[in-house]
């Protein structure tokens, strides 16, 4: 691999003599761009890593296409302007890997009547991260995670074409508000938007038909903000105690809330006389488990503020119910293991990825956020591998996204609507859970069995594995259970 640096001219990017060395970057270098302006024109990048830093721009110009294999970074960490990956009028970006916005003041600008189609990770993790499209068109198959202290998808007269994943997600426990908007903006396809802990999602446009799920768990205060009421008809789903759904310029004349049963799992959420002024519901609910409350806001509008007592909205309880499942796929492919504590993306992976992964019964579960030494699981996506990495430390999961760190990891993506809680200190009826480093393969394994670690780490017997190397700093605490 070779590090090699922008010398800060604006020229275009296959010009060899602009590079440190000497050479235009290939499959498998870091091109680092700190300074200039850099023109892409119809870019093929593959095995491509590229650092775009405070004071350079990266212009993409006509199609541009990224592999599985390559990653864009924009980081504006401690600059006093935004930086910018720009994209030209009438050009196209279609992404297979992963571009992620973090540090500072970062912007992915598209000019005119650009077309964005993400299939990879798109990731908005900056302090103030802004994906600006202007009367293009912006189609994810793929993921989009909003994680900035301030993240804003806006559009200007487009649609937004979303039949992958939108992750909304808070890892700094900072006040955080994450906002889709435009003029005349409106969702087509049918995907999935999630919101997890301490996030507020503001959508000022219409979302019909999109998957609406709420992931933290109870206590963890996560809010959907519509700005508009009628153009809803969602399915929500993982809605519990500590969630809100607030709807703005609703008033007590226009809405007549109440929850209808359709199912011993389902029902509706109606707020309004239209079929498309009610909520379609995920989950075990009673009429008397929901609360409405007509606020006014700070700019003098109604708001119709909607909680709910349910505790688990796959049981229904309304009272501790022990703890929540986290499944677990084996990865046919990889030979190593994906865990997600969304049962929304758990039906995805079954129902689109069944022929890679398959469903293992996991020992342990997810705790609360309010829980004594409740801690933040992070979870990375390993674009170089194809699998994922898992960190209860928050100096790590900021270490690995720092470039000036010396663990600095741009292949890995930051999924923030991944996270899940754990503890940091053993609890009652906990189970430690081991971590490991495969030094074959350069990825890790996670397992809570006792009996499994015993069985790796024991020169003495015929299971052991020396390619394993264990991290004793990476382990958690989960309560103990049997999820699938």
């Amino acid at each position: 691999m070779t590090v090699t640096t922008w010398r800060g001219a604006n020229a275009a990017f296959n010009d060899p003599t602009q590079w440190s060395a000497g050479a235009i970057p290939i499959a498998g270098d870091v091109a680092v761009i700190a300074s200039g302006t850099v023109n892409a024109s119809y870019m093929k990048f593959s095995g491509a890593v590229v650092d775009l830093n405070a004071g350079g721009m990266l212009n993409l110009i006509g199609f541009t296409t990224l592999d599985p294999t390559s990653t864009i970074t924009v980081d504006n960490e401690g600059a006093g302007s935004a930086t910018s990956l720009s994209l030209n009028y009438q050009g196209v970006l279609d992404n297979k890997g992963a571009i992620a916005l973090r540090g500072g003041s970062t912007v992915l600008q598209a000019q005119g009547k650009v077309s964005i189609y993400n299939e990879g990770t798109l990731a908005l993790l900056g302090d103030t991260s802004v994906l600006a499209v202007g009367s293009g068109m912006l189609q994810n198959s793929g993921v989009i995670d909003l994680a900035a202290q301030s993240s804003r998808i806006q559009s200007n007269i487009t649609d937004i074409k979303n039949s992958g994943l939108i992750r909304v997600a808070n890892p700094s426990d900072t006040p955080q508000v994450a906002v889709i908007d435009g003029l005349l903006l409106s969702f087509l396809a049918k995907g999935n938007i999630s919101v997890s802990a301490n996030t507020r999602l503001e959508l000022t446009s219409y979302t019909s038909d999109q998957n609406l799920m709420f992931t933290g768990g109870a206590g963890a205060n996560s809010v959907l903000q519509f700005d508009t009421f009628s153009g809803l008809n969602n399915l929500v789903s993982g809605f519990v105690s500590g969630d809100s759904i607030d709807l703005v310029g609703v008033g007590v004349s226009a809405a007549t809330p109440h929850y209808q049963s359709t199912g011993s799992a389902s029902g509706r959420l109606v707020i309004g006389l239209s079929a498309y002024q009610a909520f379609q519901f995920s989950g075990v609910y009673s009429p008397n488990d929901f609360s409405f409350q007509f606020r006014t806001s700070a700019s003098g509008q109604s708001v119709l503020h909607i909680t709910t007592s349910v505790l688990n909205s796959t049981t229904g309880t309304t009272s501790s119910a022990g703890p929540a499942p986290l499944y677990r796929f084996f990865d046919q492919q990889t030979g190593t293991h994906f865990l997600s504590a969304a049962v929304a993306e758990r039906d995805m992976v079954l129902t689109t990825q069944s022929g890679r992964y398959t469903e293992e019964t996991n020992g342990f579960g997810t705790a609360l956020a309010a829980d004594p030494g409740a801690v933040l699981v992070d979870r990375f996506f390993d674009t170089r591998n194809g699998t994922h990495f898992f960190t209860s430390s928050s100096g790590e999961a900021a270490s690995l996204q720092n470039p000036g760190s010396p663990i600095y990891r741009p292949d890995l993506v930051f999924e923030a609507g991944g996270s899940f809680y754990e503890h940091s200190s053993a609890q009652p009826g906990d189970v430690t859970v081991y971590r490991f480093f495969d030094t074959r393969q350069g990825t890790h394994f996670y397992t809570g069995n006792r009996t499994e670690f015993s069985a790796i780490t024991n020169p003495a017997l015929s299971t052991y594995r020396a390619d394993l190397v264990y991290e004793a700093s990476g382990n958690f605490y989960a309560p103990a259970g049997s999820f699938t």
